[in-house]
């Protein structure tokens, strides 16, 4: 069967998070911000990919590579602008976004298909890396996107509302 383009409908995820997300309904309704920055058509398959894939959009605002030891490959992405947004097209079954949390991380947005599927709260005390989120139950036979979207709000403990993305796993 060979992969059609993504029509935004609704699914009905099973959302599974190592972190502590905030308590959210999932949204059916879609968000209308036009993507400056068209897709690549590089769709990603099953596997990882660091921030530095050429699978990874950066959609809009200013992001800085950040060298660090304990990010996966070496390094990760980071914003701290409250309109940064990363983008990939994958195929799979499912997504985890592997970030960074910190004392000035914020509250970030994660989409399919330009459905709101969750927040995630990247506040931490110290800097914690290897925080996953995943989104499961997806249909593997269309092409899907997902955004990342930096909401520009945080935690009341939070000093910041900065963004760290450090890989994408496309699910099996």
């Amino acid at each position: 069967m060979t992969p059609t383009q993504a029509t935004p409908t609704p699914v009905t995820p099973v959302l599974l998070s190592t972190a502590t997300p905030l308590p959210v309904t999932p949204t059916l309704a879609f968000t209308a911000t036009p993507s400056p920055t068209p897709m690549t058509g590089v769709v990603a398959g099953p596997g990882t990919y660091d921030d530095n894939s050429t699978a990874l959009i950066q959609v809009q605002g200013t992001w800085e590579p950040i060298e660090s030891a304990n990010g996966y490959g070496g390094r990760y992405l980071y914003s701290a602008d409250p309109n940064a947004e990363l983008s990939v097209q994958f195929l799979g079954s499912g997504v985890a976004v592997q970030y960074v949390g910190y004392r000035n991380f914020g509250i970030f947005e994660l989409l399919i298909d330009g459905v709101l599927y969750q927040e995630v709260d990247a506040y931490a005390a110290g800097g914690t890396f290897g925080l996953s989120v995943f989104i499961q139950g997806l249909s593997r036979s269309v092409v899907h996107t997902l955004t990342i979207r930096n909401t520009g709000r945080a935690n009341p403990a939070s000093t910041g509302a900065v963004l760290a993305v450090d890989a994408i796993t496309v699910l099996e």
